[in-house]
């Protein structure tokens, strides 16, 4: 079903206050998932999947990374990046990750190793007050499904998670020297798919936005 079938004609007017923007967006959420979606239950893993491992990291300042097996990738910070919080773009080299190697981890627990203990609640609990961090978490699940890969979160110390922190600060020539026979190259990353994260206009209640998230991630 289209937005308009499920709130009306006017998406973005709630019909009762009980049912918030959040709420909505949510239903939001399962209108565009719903169409591809083949009846697999996705939201409790089977046990004793096969187990894969990645390591993310973001800096401040420079950029983010990630590495998962021999492949990798990092990215620089833009202007439209920079402003983000710590926490946001900590979750872009996860969703990154996950868009680009998902399809090769189907039916798997992805061991998702992080530094940063706000990032790792927020993945197990899949919420958070945060608008922006609530988009991203959409966002991640959403490739989750997609791709029936299933993320744990796990902490872990900034000193041992050192191949991540050295794509997030451009250290390649460190990280290159840790990991014999890694990728030459990093993975391409999907500058559509970047797009949408950091869109600051993205409203899961508009249709048109809706539409562009739809059109993007039908190829992730």
């Amino acid at each position: 079903p289209g937005l308009e079938e499920i709130f009306g004609q006017d998406v973005r007017r709630p019909t009762d206050s009980a049912l918030n923007k959040g709420f909505r967006s949510d239903l939001a959420w399962w209108s565009a998932f719903v169409g591809n979606w083949n009846g697999v239950s996705f939201l409790h893993p089977p046990d004793h999947l096969p187990e894969v491992e990645l390591f993310t990291d973001a800096s401040g300042n420079w950029g983010c990374g990630a590495v998962h097996d021999k492949s990798w990738f990092q990215l620089p910070w833009d202007t439209t990046s920079q402003p983000l919080s710590i926490a946001e773009k900590e979750l872009i080299p996860i969703i990154l990750a996950c868009a680009t190697w998902g399809a090769s981890w189907q039916d798997c627990q992805v061991t998702c190793h992080c530094d940063n203990q706000v990032i790792v609640a927020c993945l197990q609990s899949r919420t958070s007050k945060n608008a922006g961090i609530m988009h991203l978490l959409r966002c991640l699940v959403f490739v989750e499904a997609r791709h029936r890969c299933y993320l744990r979160p796990a902490y872990i110390d900034t000193k041992s998670n050192h191949l991540a922190d050295d794509l997030s600060r451009n250290n390649l020539s460190s990280f290159l020297s840790k990991v014999p026979g890694a990728s030459p190259m990093p993975s391409l990353i999907s500058p559509q798919l970047l797009g949408v994260l950091l869109d600051k206009q993205a409203d899961w209640t508009s249709t048109p936005w809706l539409r562009q998230f739809s059109s993007t991630f039908s190829t992730v």
